[in-house]
């Protein structure tokens, strides 16, 4: 009769011990990926006072140079050595961190708000307008987004904002979705219910009694997506259809690294680790974004 409850206790114990353990490894994953971060954000911000070279600057004498390799006299070394034509690849890891960051981020935003405010509306008023952003929302869904970039892309051409507008356009739907959900709900509380009693207009009743209460998953939605437009951008500069020459990407360095694998293993691996490094840090942040929102609506 006592065994029960004492290995009852135990398991309580370890799991107790578990959960620890497991919120501080959270916690460590949660500083370095904030750290990391903040590193590139002051470097992409400050590039040319951070990197040692022009990125677009070759020189060919000094072309699959090795990591840590000396420079000319005088100058720098090259921390993570040169690519086929010379270019120093730590300035354009630097320097594409630049455009990666500044893509992810304005494309978030702008679809982040075309696609709340359709969602808002849409979920809301209902009826046609509903309908109509939804089968919009349901057709561009069923475009496949690489093909709905390269059509973007060739009608634009490239460059830094041609490339955040495909980007937005293609993914506002997600945005839509959420917001129309998470209004579909609201609007039948009890406090739209008074709000709408006592004569609030509805752009008021959408903007500061329903809006409010949908940030929370459309701010999980927003944060998730800014590794994935990270990627996107670098996806469509490897594939010529994103950034345009006269710029530097970490798309572009694997594309043009991928010609020299073998020969300068350096010159793709380097932008392809700043890749990863981004997405990862920012995928452990969003993720405990998530579960400290998720306990704060339980608190609730």
């Amino acid at each position: 009769m006592t065994k029960a409850p004492l290995m009852a206790a135990v398991a309580i114990a370890l799991g107790g011990v578990g959960a620890g353990y497991r919120l501080r490894r959270l916690n460590i994953s949660v500083i370095l990926s904030a750290a990391f971060l903040i590193l590139l954000t002051v470097a992409a911000i400050f590039a040319p006072l951070v990197a040692p070279y022009n990125p677009m600057i070759s020189d060919i004498m000094s072309n699959m140079l090795p990591p840590m390799s000396e420079g000319e006299p005088g100058a720098a070394r090259y921390i993570f050595g040169t690519d086929v034509i010379g270019r120093d690849v730590f300035s354009g890891v630097i320097y594409g961190s630049r455009v990666s960051l500044t893509v992810a981020v304005a494309a978030v935003l702008g679809a982040g708000i075309i696609g709340t405010v359709l969602g808002l509306a849409a979920g809301y008023i209902r009826g046609a307008f509903d309908e109509v952003v939804m089968r919009l929302v349901d057709v561009q869904l069923a475009f496949p987004f690489i093909v709905l970039a390269i059509m973007l892309m060739y009608i634009m051409g490239p460059g830094l904002w041609n490339i955040v507008l495909a980007l937005v356009i293609a993914k506002w739907p997600i945005y839509a979705r959420v917001a129309r959900a998470e209004a579909m709900s609201i609007a039948t509380s009890d406090f739209v219910m008074a709000a709408r009693s006592m004569g609030a207009g509805h752009m008021r009743i959408m903007f500061r009694h329903i809006l409010p209460n949908a940030l929370s998953p459309l701010a999980v939605v927003a944060a998730f997506a800014v590794p994935q437009m990270i990627v996107l951008e670098a996806a469509l500069s490897f594939l010529g259809l994103g950034i345009p020459p006269e710029m530097v990407s970490w798309g572009s360095m694997l594309a043009a690294g991928r010609v020299a694998l073998e020969q300068a293993w350096w010159v793709a691996t380097f932008p392809g680790l700043a890749i990863m490094a981004a997405v990862l840090s920012i995928n452990i942040l969003v993720e405990a974004l998530r579960i400290k929102l998720g306990a704060s609506v339980a608190d609730r």
